[in-house]
């Protein structure tokens, strides 16, 4: 257990140290408490950028070692031989002690069943611990990994899964020299360590806001949280991109949207599906502005993204690398054929199939949760009508519209997306939409959740958005 701790803090400390010196050199100088997570997001992703040249892993993890205890070595220097103590206001100590507090209290039992528990179920074990033994074994990725080719034996693993969580699993395993059933699932603690730093760095939504989020996201599955399985991790993160989209739009700080469009990348490199939910969520921003029609707004994110094209740039390298290590390695997918969505007959009959009724009943109809979300939302547009009634307040009709129709739009997106997806599967749907559906809808009801709670947050505070007068 103190090994395990010691390889933590050693990555941990060491992808923070890289995000901390590309953030002050690529984005701004002062470091912001809002931009916390955005650091760690860019240091896991060039993480990621370094396993894809192919560097082994020997090599990663004596170089942590080293760039950890030169990274502790400087936060001395700076804080202690030049007398510059971190400014930290009371309020937000406090608030951030609670939250971690009730983080931990509440996930204590979820991060003892990671550690203690082995790997058991099929995901965990046959596509992405697989994958990270894979890199175990073979020091890292390289031509000589072999996975999963066309024909191949091990085409059951998804070849074509991105590999940041599994090279994760197979640094820590190598660092330690040895690979059993219980330490790869050690890299899961990194995703919990994300979330508590994302749920920091949102520090304008109130402290009893992200305590809700915890106590409400965290009972829907535990199971999928601690076993390996990483849909319902997809989705937490997912909607992390739009609570700081939507805070981006609220509070108009630039490290918000910033840690939207690196949490956007970083989906992409968890499943595959999370391209498809950045797709989603980005054209659910852009709607937004063009519902605006707020050309200043508008310019104002543009200038914003612009000033960050490097960064943007640089961590976008790992999702090409791997695009180009599919078509030259010939990795191959069983399970799907996207030729199909080319028939015009499909879209033809898309809503009236036979096929989309199946999609509809196992996605939608069986889902407890997301009939308590559309609950949520008519419970939501009858409190803005209460509101209008009372206040005529028509300006703040529109501004919390507007901001809803980011996690809303991104969900009607989405579950066209998984429709096309299915369309597609070259498996008896049937079979496919048993086993996998229950874990794709995760997505829309981690979507759904962050929609009903903001939708609450701002009838609460009745907040002025500014989005028209900007």
């Amino acid at each position: 257990m103190w090994e395990l701790g010691k390889i933590l803090f050693v990555f941990i400390t060491t992808v923070f140290f890289i995000g901390y010196l590309l953030y002050r050199f690529l984005v701004n100088y002062k470091i912001e408490k809002e931009a916390f997570f955005l650091i760690f997001t860019i240091g896991i992703i060039v993480y990621y950028l370094l396993v894809l040249l192919q560097i082994p892993l020997g090599l990663l993890v004596v170089y942590s070692k080293i760039i950890s205890v030169f990274a502790l070595i400087f936060t001395l220097y700076k804080y202690w031989k030049h007398n510059r103590a971190l400014s930290i206001k009371k309020d937000y100590l406090i608030s951030t002690g609670i939250l971690g507090v009730v983080f931990l209290y509440f996930s204590k039992s979820l991060i003892k069943s990671v550690i203690y528990q082995p790997i058991v179920y099929w995901d965990s074990r046959s596509i992405w611990y697989f994958r990270a033994k894979q890199l175990f074994f073979n020091n890292g990725f390289s031509e000589a990994l072999g996975i999963c080719t066309e024909g191949c034996t091990t085409s059951f693993s998804h070849a074509t899964y991105p590999i940041l969580l599994p090279s994760i699993s197979a640094f820590i395993c190598f660092d330690l020299g040895i690979w059993n059933e219980y330490l790869p699932k050690s890299n899961l603690l990194i995703l919990f360590f994300g979330l508590l730093l994302a749920l920091i760095s949102l520090k304008h939504l109130h402290v009893l806001f992200r305590i809700g989020f915890i106590l409400i996201i965290i009972p829907i599955n535990p199971i999928q949280l601690t076993s390996g399985y990483l849909d319902s991790w997809l989705g937490i993160y997912a909607a992390l991109s739009i609570l700081f989209l939507c805070e981006f739009i609220r509070i108009k700080k630039q490290e918000y949207l910033y840690s939207y469009l690196a949490t956007s990348i970083l989906i992409c490199y968890i499943k595959n599906e999370g391209a498809l939910l950045a797709i989603c969520i980005m054209m659910g921003f852009i709607t937004m502005l063009l519902l605006s029609k707020n050309k200043r707004f508008v310019k104002y994110c543009l200038l914003r993204t612009w000033k960050v094209k490097y960064l943007l740039i640089l961590l976008v390298i790992p999702f090409i690398l791997w695009s180009f290590y599919k078509t030259k390695y010939r990795y191959y997918d069983m399970d799907y054929n996207f030729g199909v969505l080319s028939n015009p007959q499909l879209w033809k009959q898309f809503f009236i199939s036979e096929k989309y009724f199946m999609i509809h009943d196992f996605v939608i109809q069986q889902s407890n949760y997301i009939k308590i979300y559309i609950s949520g939302v008519l419970v939501f547009a009858l409190c803005i009508l209460s509101i209008i009634v009372r206040k005529n307040n028509r300006q703040y009709l529109q501004e919390a519209m507007m901001i809803m129709a980011i996690p809303l739009l991104t969900s009607i997106l989405f579950y066209l997306g998984l429709c096309m997806v299915y369309y597609s599967s070259l498996i008896e749907l049937g079979w496919h939409l048993y086993t996998s559906a229950d874990r794709l809808r995760e997505h829309l009801i981690y979507m759904s959740i962050v929609t009903f709670l903001y939708a609450v947050y701002l009838i609460r505070l009745r907040l002025k958005i500014d989005i028209f007068d900007y």
